[in-house]
């Protein structure tokens, strides 16, 4: 794979491997941030043995993505790509394959698309992979999940951050870009490049401005996020990047008191996540959230 990823060692070894031998399907899991889309992506084109630069225009490359007004991918999308399938690529030389399908946030397909992909998984075309990114593997249907090779994203360490960035940023903007992404490597390269388009830097700033509100304010602005569990989702995820943040910072100043109430914090918004993912209702998680969280 080319260098040009910040990638856990553990992780690089896994995927070169994927790159030189691919299997039909890989399932690459991690939270927002982790940069699972961007491996994705380097890996396609590894396997396609194109440039990067080039999916968007190759004919055999499938992206599929949660439409920007829906929540889910649905079933039509899933037929469309399979009926795309049926259609050889005309391509020459020995590429180790000649068609990439990436679902991107696969756990957003529905029911009924998860079952329509279930038969090209279990029936492979041998010149077709698939590549699927998601936060959750449990979001998944377990027959899928059995039939697809997983790599957990892995964050990265300071050190290694440090090396791989050191030619473009200080030593001190890397550590502070670290500090907040807690080694989630796509963040942490959004945050030194100042991408101000990628989602999860948006929802961290949007976190900090958060925690210097007042309870009312609080609950108004998660109020705002309720009827969209996906952007509520991303917020939450970026409060807790930002609690953790504010924890490792008050372990180094000695504040025990401080200490207590950023861990309680952090414990409250883990809650309030885990209680999105078994579908509790956003209205309550939100107001619990505003008017219990410590900071």
């Amino acid at each position: 794979m080319p260098g040009s990823l910040l990638l856990h060692p553990r992780t690089k070894a896994r995927i070169e491997k994927f790159a030189l031998e691919p299997a039909p399907a890989i399932l690459i899991a991690g939270p927002s941030g982790s940069g699972k889309l961007s491996l994705a992506r380097q890996l396609a084109a590894e396997v396609l043995d194109i440039k990067v630069e080039k999916l968007p225009d190759y004919p055999y490359f499938n992206h599929l993505q949660t439409p920007r007004d829906k929540r889910e991918i649905s079933i039509e999308s899933v037929r469309q790509v399979i009926k795309d399938m049926r259609l050889k690529p005309v391509i020459t030389g020995q590429k180790r394959a000649k068609r990439v399908i990436l679902i991107e946030n696969a756990d957003n397909l529905s029911e009924e698309a998860q079952n329509a992909l279930l038969k090209s998984l279990e029936e492979p075309a041998d010149d077709t992979v698939f590549m699927l990114t998601v936060e959750r593997e449990a979001a998944l249907l377990p027959t899928i999940v059995s039939r697809v090779q997983k790599l957990a994203v892995a964050p990265v360490g300071a050190a290694l951050a440090l090396e791989h960035f050191k030619e473009s940023y200080s030593a001190k903007d890397i550590d502070s870009a670290w500090q907040l992404s807690q080694g989630a490597a796509g963040l942490l390269s959004a945050l030194l490049k100042d991408e101000a388009e990628h989602p999860l830097k948006q929802a961290v700033q949007e976190a900090k401005k958060f925690l210097r509100m007042d309870k009312y304010q609080r609950a108004l602005y998660l109020d705002s996020l309720s009827s969209n569990k996906a952007e509520l989702k991303e917020f939450l995820r970026a409060l807790g990047i930002v609690l953790a943040a504010l924890h490792a910072a008050s372990v180094k100043t000695g504040s025990s008191s401080q200490q207590k109430k950023i861990s309680a914090a952090r414990r409250l918004a883990s809650t309030a996540a885990d209680s999105l993912n078994h579908n509790a209702s956003p209205r309550l998680v939100c107001l619990h959230l505003a008017l219990s969280l410590p900071v």
